[in-house]
This record gives C-alpha cells, sequence and structure tokens, in this order.
C-alpha cells in the first residue's frame, strides 16, 4: 500500500495517469492496476472475437473472463494460471476501465466469469465488480477455492452462478494452503454448504485430477460431502506431455476410477477433457 499526497489523489482519481511521478507509476503497472494499451485496441479485439465465435457458433454473444487479482491463499503446484503475474502486469486494467469496457461493448457480451488468482482476497473489489455487471444486466460467474465462506454467502444472493474447488481431502489443505490461511477445513464446509443451498443448476464444485493430491481416498473422503444432486466435475491435469504409453494407459485408468466413484455419490458427475 502507497501514501500518496492530496495532489497524487487527485491525480489517481481523475486517471490522468501520465501526470504521476515515474516510480510511482511503474509501481502501479507492475501489480497491474495500469495498462499502456489503449481501450479502443481492446474492444477492437472484441468484437474480433465476437465475428470469429459467430463464425463457429452460430452467434455473436459471448462470455468475458475478468481476473480481479492474481493474488492467491492457496499454493497449488499445477496451477495453470502461475503465469497470471506477468500477464497482469503487461496488459491490467483498472476497475473503471473493466466497466468502461463492458459498456461499449454491451451488445457482444452475455456474461462474465470473474476468476482469478482468488477473487475472494479482495471483497470490495469483488462487490463493484458484481453489482457493476449486473447493473449492466450481465449474467455472472464467480470462481473460488471457497476460502471465504462469508463473502459466498453475500455474493450468492447476486451472481448467476459459482464454481468452488475441491483440491482434496480437507484433512490434506495444510499440503497446499498459504501461510496465515487458518481454520481452513470450516471455512470449506461452510463455503460447501452455502453452495448447496443454491439451485441445483446455480453452482459446481470441480476437482482436479493431479495425482499428489488426489487418489480414490480422496474421492470418497470428497464425495461423502457433496449432495446426490450436485454437479462435480472432474478435470484433467494440465501439465508437460507425457508420451510413454504405460504412463498414459495408467493415467486413464485412474481417471476413469475416479469417476466411477464421483459417479457413486452424485448423479451429475462429468468429465472435463
Amino acid at each position: 500500500m502507497d501514501v500518496v499526497t492530496k495532489e497524487i489523489a487527485d491525480i489517481l482519481d481523475s486517471e490522468k495517469f501520465n501526470d504521476l511521478p515515474a516510480a510511482l507509476m511503474k509501481r502501479l503497472e507492475k501489480r497491474g492496476h495500469i495498462t499502456q494499451r489503449p481501450l479502443e485496441d481492446e474492444t477492437a479485439d472484441l468484437k474480433l472475437l465476437s465475428h470469429i465465435h459467430k463464425k463457429l457458433l452460430g452467434r455473436s454473444k459471448i462470455t468475458l473472463i475478468i481476473m480481479p487479482t492474481y493474488d492467491c491463499n492457496f499454493r497449488c503446484p499445477y496451477c495453470h494460471n502461475k503465469d497470471l503475474p506477468q500477464a497482469v502486469n503487461d496488459n491490467g486494467w483498472t476497475l473503471q476501465q473493466i466497466v468502461q469496457y463492458l459498456q461499449e461493448a454491451r451488445s457482444l457480451i452475455t456474461a462474465v466469469c470473474i476468476t482469478g488468482g482468488e477473487p475472494t482476497l479482495m471483497p470490495e473489489t469483488l462487490r463493484f465488480l458484481v453489482k457493476s455487471f449486473k447493473d449492466l444486466g450481465l449474467k455472472v460467474k464467480l470462481d473460488s477455492n471457497g476460502s471465504h465462506p462469508e463473502l459466498l454467502e453475500e455474493l450468492s444472493k447476486t451472481v448467476d452462478y459459482i464454481a468452488m474447488d475441491l483440491k482434496t481431502s480437507l484433512q490434506r489443505y495444510s499440503e497446499i494452503i498459504a501461510p496465515g490461511c487458518s481454520d481452513i477445513e470450516h471455512k470449506l464446509q461452510a463455503s460447501m454448504q452455502c453452495l448447496m443451498q443454491r439451485p441445483m443448476k446455480a453452482y459446481e464444485f470441480r476437482t482436479t485430477l493431479a495425482w499428489d493430491f488426489v487418489d480414490e481416498t480422496v474421492m470418497h473422503d470428497l464425495g461423502k460431502l457433496i449432495k446426490p444432486d450436485s454437479y462435480w466435475y472432474l478435470q484433467h491435469w494440465r501439465r508437460d506431455k507425457v508420451s510413454e504409453t504405460d504412463t498414459l494407459i495408467a493415467e486413464r485408468v485412474c481417471i476413469n476410477n475416479c469417476y466411477a466413484i464421483a459417479k457413486k455419490y452424485t448423479q451429475h458427475a462429468f468429465l472435463r477433457e
């Protein structure tokens, strides 16, 4: 956090960022608060993407993915967003730019997915984004690791869909959480209960089949926690290409075994390739 003078605060409020001292400008860019790329370029990119989408799927409405932070209180070694900090540093936007972008491209967008990082680490930013998107008439999906159940409970009244990761057995979360993330088992249970109070098609659980953290015992542990009508998606672990045939066959057997276990606990178990 930076303590700034009233003069600097006035510049930030007016978004005349070129008037900022170079050192402060660099810090803001590094944190992803400011981007040098013109907003018009991004809107043009979105229109092109919508045109491609229409050609492929026969419709022009698309879902936009918003990442309000790259910070996360988990340290999953298989995280597919591990390069996100650099991407945010290169192309980050202010909150006002995000809203302006959506206002200008509203005719092309039907929904927004808020993901990260862990969005609930920035509660005020998350509240602002959800309200802004809903005011624009957009559907909102929220991705979360479930570590802030009180905020999920609050936003559950507003967002259209919530997806929560189930990483491993609750008692094993100590293997992946960051320092300072306390009472995690209780928080995860509370978040799961919050989601399972929603309509059946308004939430999902998802588990990445990373074999250091997921096996048949873990699948049974997690299955006992969900409702029989919960949607539970199993996702492949994105890792470096494996070429050995024996390894690929063994992995497919493990995937099928985990999928079979998931189907014992819910009628809505699915594999995401």
